[in-house]
């Protein structure tokens, strides 16, 4: 699937997302672009970079695994 990001004024917006509905939901998605959602992709963008660039500090399975059964141990007896 791709992802197409349009400038739309709100005079325009009604028809477009008129003509959007058109489609099924299986052949187009919308996704409103919140605040919310570009601070969520940027951070994920820098993140990515991390990794690619080796700056990143990543963790074994075993060792998440570890710190999970000890956070769970911690809280597990306050329900």
């Amino acid at each position: 699937m791709l992802t197409v990001r349009l400038n739309i004024k709100e005079n325009a917006l009604d028809r477009v997302m008129q003509s959007l509905k058109a489609f099924t939901s299986d052949e187009v998605e919308i996704i409103k672009e919140d605040q919310n959602f570009l601070a969520n992709q940027n951070y994920l963008h820098k993140e990515l970079e991390e990794i690619k660039n080796g700056n990143a500090e990543l963790v074994s399975h075993e060792d998440l695994e570890n710190s999970l059964n000890e956070v769970i141990e911690k809280y597990e007896n306050r329900l």
